[in-house]
């Protein structure tokens, strides 16, 4: 009954999302930037944003070989409005369009990176998963390879 409710919310909010194409991004340092809507993920809970004008840093795919069950990982995100957090946990399971984490994953690191303990990202952050609403459970991850196929023909040959 939860799983369908979340379901239903993730469904509207995908729509809000596409109905919306213009988004003001805030940086680390509070700058802010301007971003458009490219594209919405069908299969998923992503969304493609463009940022022009803006060059910012950024972090390294990982190797999809070199992951294993077990590794340490990190959670970045802002949950519950705290900005720049990280968690920690192992990689506790890979199945094809996912990776759960037993890192801490709440509402606001959604988007944001699960990283290696070298600084390779991995994944997108998506969602906790639990038996029961606040309890202890998984985090789940979109892998970044998944997320690079789904967006393949707005990437181009641009890296991943």
């Amino acid at each position: 009954k939860e799983f369908e409710k979340a379901k239903s919310e993730l469904s509207w909010k995908r729509d809000a999302a596409t109905l919306r194409n213009r988004f003001t991004l805030v940086l680390k340092d509070n700058s802010e930037i301007q971003a458009r809507l490219v594209a919405v993920s069908s299969a998923h809970d992503l969304a493609l944003l463009k940022a022009d004008g803006k060059t910012t840093p950024a972090l390294s795919p990982a190797n999809r070989s070199e992951l294993t069950q077990g590794m340490r990982v990190l959670a970045i995100g802002s949950p519950l409005g705290f900005r720049d957090s990280i968690t920690s946990g192992i990689l506790t399971r890979l199945e094809g369009d996912r990776m759960v984490t037993d890192a801490t994953i709440l509402p606001g690191n959604s988007g944001g990176p699960l990283i290696t303990e070298d600084g390779h990202v991995i994944g997108i952050n998506t969602v906790r998963v639990s038996e029961v609403k606040g309890g202890q459970g998984f985090g789940i991850a979109i892998p970044l390879s998944v997320a690079a196929s789904e967006f393949s023909d707005q990437l181009g040959d641009r890296p991943q």
